[in-house]
């Protein structure tokens, strides 16, 4: 009886010791996952229409310790867009990336100097810094441009000699 409740006794301290490594550990993966993926994409903001020159910006998230001149931003490969089962348009290739800091915050800026020709852009910004990498997808909609409406009046003037008439 006497070593049936010393090996029970030594079990439950074995069993605590062990619970203990377990809080311990998950409390360490967890603040190191945190860690390896804090850089985050946020909004895209589209400024430019459809036959235009692309201009949109993102929204770096949650950068932590990460510096701007550490991220690197460009379009992923071909074999990324395989794999994310996308089309990658002859387009994407043009596309310029430049991370910058503006008064409302951390972002990339996507600009182009050819023309957009197709109204929807689905693309996949390879975004890397050095505890990470990430892939994101999005897609975009590209509205028509807007025309102010006194601009498309035209001055009608007179003529300036009378309009001959048959006799």
């Amino acid at each position: 009886m006497f070593f049936l409740s010393k090996a029970t006794d030594l079990l439950r301290e074995k069993g605590t010791m062990l619970r203990k490594f377990v809080v311990i550990l998950t409390m360490l993966l967890c603040s190191m996952a945190t860690q390896l993926y804090a850089l985050g994409l946020g909004t895209v903001t589209v400024e430019s229409s459809l036959n235009q020159p692309l201009r949109m910006r993102i929204e770096l998230l949650q950068l932590g310790d990460t510096r701007l001149q550490d991220i690197r931003v460009t379009m992923a490969s071909g074999a990324d867009f395989e794999r994310f089962n996308i089309e990658r348009d002859g387009f994407l290739s043009n596309i310029r990336f430049s991370v910058e800091s503006t008064p409302q915050g951390n972002v990339v800026i996507l600009t182009s100097s050819q023309i957009v020709r197709e109204p929807y852009l689905s693309f996949i910004p390879d975004t890397r810094w050095p505890n990470g990498r990430l892939l994101s997808e999005h897609t975009i909609l590209l509205d028509l441009p807007v025309f102010n409406d006194q601009q498309a009046t035209a001055e009608v003037r007179q003529p300036i000699s009378p309009v001959l008439q048959r006799p």
